[in-house]
Order: structure tokens, then sequence, then C-alpha cells
């Protein structure tokens, strides 16, 4: 059904060729195809017909992120937060690129404002945990475990990285337990 859907927006595209949200949904089928490159240019194009179209330009940051591109995809991210400043979801986006990209500061700081902006996005706590790990600052880092756990308590992921960081703490039964948990 997705290309059939593309055919719609190309339909809708040619009536009308600023037509922001239908090259934005052409984008979306594009990359749910896989067709990652093509996703890109539509983005693209939603954002040239309409600027301030934050939702395009996060799904752009995704698109750029599959395609290892991921500098790009922190810059797509940042134009999206910037239009929309308390779109949780792209400042989420950012923090897992820019912890992939290992700016794991940065990468806490956009963790910390998806959830100044929605707490119970628990992948934010998650994420945010992992890159404290990573940092060594393992007691924060159980911390935002035991958030994510308490956002959602069959969090399987949640509950092994509680384990991984118990473990660190050298707090080995509850890291055992965690780990039954998951």
């Amino acid at each position: 059904r997705l290309e059939e859907s593309i055919v719609s927006y190309n339909y809708a595209i040619a009536i009308q060729p600023d037509f922001a949200e239908a090259y934005s949904n052409r984008g979306i089928a594009l990359y749910e195809l896989g067709r990652m490159e093509d996703a890109k240019a539509s983005f693209d194009s939603a954002i040239a017909a309409k600027p301030d179209y934050s939702i395009a330009y996060n799904n752009r940051g995704n698109t750029l992120g599959n395609l290892g591109r991921l500098d790009e995809a922190v810059i797509s991210y940042d134009c999206a937060v910037k239009i929309k400043p308390d779109y949780a979801q792209a400042w989420y986006n950012r923090g897992r690129a820019l912890q992939e990209l290992h700016r794991l500061e940065d990468a806490i700081h956009s963790y910390d404002r998806t959830i100044e902006i929605n707490p119970e996005l628990v992948e934010a706590h998650l994420n945010r945990g992992t890159a404290l790990k990573e940092l060594k600052r393992s007691q924060e880092a159980l911390a935002s475990c035991n958030l994510a756990i308490d956002g959602k308590p069959d969090y399987a992921e949640a509950w092994y990285n509680r384990g991984n960081v118990l473990q660190e703490l050298k707090r080995f039964n509850e890291a055992i337990s965690s780990y039954d948990r998951e």
C-alpha cells in the first residue's frame, strides 16, 4: 500500500507543487520502503515548500541517520528544535545521533531536554543512562535506568542496562536480580 500512497502524494504534488505535507508524507512512505535517498529528497522538498516545517526536519534527520550521515542528521534535528523548542521526539533523536557520534555530554543534554518536555519517554531515560555509564557516572546511570523502569516496568533493555550498571558498582546480587527481571 505504500507504493499506492506514493502515487497519491505525487498526484497531490502535481496539482499543488508547494504542498509541504504531501512531500513529507511521501518521504515517510519512501523511508518505510527503505528508499532513503528518495525519502531525503522528499523531505528536502517539504522544507523548501515550508521552511518552518519542524516535522520534515526531524524526519530528514532520521533519514540522514539511517544513511550514516550523523553530523548532517544533528544539523537537521537542530533546525527542528529551533523551530519548535518543545519537540521532544526531535530532541530525543538528536540525542541518539550525538550518542552514536560519541558526543556523550551533548547527547545527555538532549535527553535531559527530552525528559523536561516528556518525562514519559522512557527511551530517553534509558539512553541517558547508557551515555552516563559510558562516562563512568554509574550512580547517575543507575538513577536513569530506574526512571526508565518506573515508567515501563516490563522494559527488558532497561533491566539489562540496570544490571550492567550495578555490576560496575560491584553490587552483584542486585545485578543478578536485574538480569533475572529482563
